[in-house]
């Protein structure tokens, strides 16, 4: 009876043990944290650092500007909670939202979305005032509009800054260089968007035999001339520059299209960074 007992007993305990190990267990409260410095928000992350670039970029002493970075931030369950520095100083935001693992991927869809409806709207206004332009350039042509001469240099700065951008999108090919290069193109492509191809043929060094070749090599004689382009953002204005590598072989006269590489820059998208 006394041994019944003693293996009875020994059963609760166990079964008690088990009971415990499986209460479940409430999860410690996580969370992920934000500084903002003087409009860059940086990450250790680099992937990250460039998806939030566009958010904070404008971030400066102009309230207005800081209220619309705050807005982007605070739809994506960012929080401020502290304000580190002194007013005029170097002043950090610290933020922070509950830490949730699937949140980076829905965070790049949500803020691309954002920067695409930039891009358009920054694409209409362009439109709008280049057609405003050109309908006040006849009025005041034929004289029957008054001239504000102060829109007069403003349109002039506007101006000069666009041509100083496409020019500097025109010679960013200029960076590559090799004996293997047959063209260099800048096409335009729609809205802000321009192309800079650049072609190469790449047989001597890497036709094997009569028509073999090893497509590794190539793309990374592609990627290394890929790291020699040299693009500065703020030059690009509110442009973006695709730089577009192709290489091509030749067999029997024929020249064929074997790989191709491309990188965009932007100065509304891209922080570039690595």
């Amino acid at each position: 009876m006394k041994k019944a007992l003693a293996m009875l007993a020994a059963i609760l305990v166990v079964v008690t043990e088990a009971g415990y190990s499986q209460q479940p267990q409430k999860p410690q409260e996580q969370w992920e944290y934000l500084v903002v410095s003087y409009g860059k928000t940086l990450f250790s992350n680099s992937a990250k650092t460039k998806d939030y670039f566009p958010l904070t970029r404008h971030v400066a002493s102009e309230a207005v500007d800081l209220q619309a970075s705050l807005d982007g931030l605070g739809s994506l369950g960012w929080e401020l909670v502290s304000v580190v520095g002194s007013i005029g100083g170097d002043q950090q935001l610290v933020l922070r939202r509950k830490y949730e693992p699937s949140r980076s991927k829905t965070d790049s869809i949500a803020i691309a979305k954002q920067m695409d409806k930039l891009i358009a709207e920054y694409s209409t206004l362009a439109k709008k005032e280049a057609n405003e332009k050109l309908r006040l350039d006849k009025l005041i042509a034929t004289r029957k509009a008054p001239i504000d001469l102060d829109a007069v240099d403003s349109n002039a700065s506007y101006e000069k800054a666009r041509t100083e951008a496409i020019g500097y999108i025109n010679n960013i090919s200029t960076s590559i260089t090799s004996d293997n290069i047959i063209s260099r193109t800048v096409t335009y492509d729609n809205g802000l968007g321009y192309t800079v191809t650049c072609q190469f043929d790449l047989t001597r060094d890497y036709l094997k035999k009569v028509n073999e070749y090893r497509k590794s090599e190539i793309d990374q004689y592609l990627s290394e001339a890929l790291d020699q382009v040299t693009v500065d953002v703020e030059k690009l204005s509110i442009y973006e520059a695709t730089v577009l590598l192709e290489a091509y072989l030749s067999i029997d006269g024929k020249r064929y299209k074997v790989s191709d590489l491309n990188k965009k820059w932007s100065y509304l998208k891209e922080l570039n960074v690595e």
